[in-house]
Order: C-alpha cells, then sequence, then structure tokens
C-alpha cells in the first residue's frame, strides 16, 4: 500500500496541469452585445426579438451575461 501511495504522489507532482492560482482574482469585464453595442451589467435597451421590441437588461445568468426581458414594449428608434 505504501508503494501505490508514494507513485500516486509522484504522478500528482509530475501533473501538466496548471497549479490553483493564489491571491487576489482579477474581476473579469462582463457585458451583453447586441448587433452593433454592448452594454454593462444592469443597463437596459430596447432589442428586437423577430417582429416585436421589447426592453431588455443585461444581467449574469448562471455565471454569463444574458439579456433578461422586462415584459415592456418599446421602440427601438428611441434607442441610442
Amino acid at each position: 500500500m505504501a508503494g501505490f501511495v508514494s507513485a500516486a504522489g509522484f504522478a500528482l507532482a509530475e501533473s501538466k496541469f496548471a497549479p490553483i492560482p493564489r491571491g487576489p482574482v482579477p474581476e473579469i469585464p462582463c457585458y451583453c452585445r447586441t448587433a452593433d453595442r454592448q452594454f454593462d451589467m444592469g443597463e437596459t435597451t430596447c432589442i428586437r426579438i423577430g417582429s416585436r421590441a421589447e426592453l431588455a437588461r443585461c444581467d449574469m445568468v448562471l455565471n454569463n451575461p444574458s439579456w433578461t426581458l422586462l415584459n415592456r414594449p418599446c421602440n427601438p428608434e428611441l434607442t441610442q
């Protein structure tokens, strides 16, 4: 059993995987995109979904930036 444990320890020491980083984790900028712009988290805009337009907010969903529909119609020509 001791031979198995030391062999396993050697295999872990020679691993090709990167070590786990230590210290502060840098903040990764997240944003949502439309066809022509990008928006920061929490910003809202009017987006087209097929033939209709709805107000949407840029949110984080399951660790991914995503549009959350706010169930309010809007006029996409009035947005910047």
